[in-house]
């Protein structure tokens, strides 16, 4: 994963979160997989960390989805040299 994320153009905090350091951007990448995967306790301990209330999560979970589809726009074009 290191390897894979290292040309990414990620900041530090969300490279250490993706390859699981314990930081802000880690526990809400916890509450956001959680929360997609129905495990609604887990999901809350993880908002609760980072003191955010559960009730933001449906639109955490839609900024990081929309993030992660800009992304894959942004590698998928600079993949294919610009276009």
């Amino acid at each position: 994963m290191a390897k894979a994320l290292a040309d990414m153009p990620l900041a530090r905090g969300i490279k250490d979160a993706l390859l699981g350091t314990p930081n802000q951007p880690r526990h809400v990448l916890d509450a956001i997989v959680a929360y997609e995967q129905g495990h609604w306790d887990d999901a809350a301990a993880a908002m609760d960390r980072v003191q955010l209330s559960m009730a933001t999560l449906p639109d955490v979970y839609a900024d990081a989805l929309h993030w992660a589809r800009g992304l894959s726009k942004t590698t998928k074009i600079d993949e294919e040299g610009g276009t």
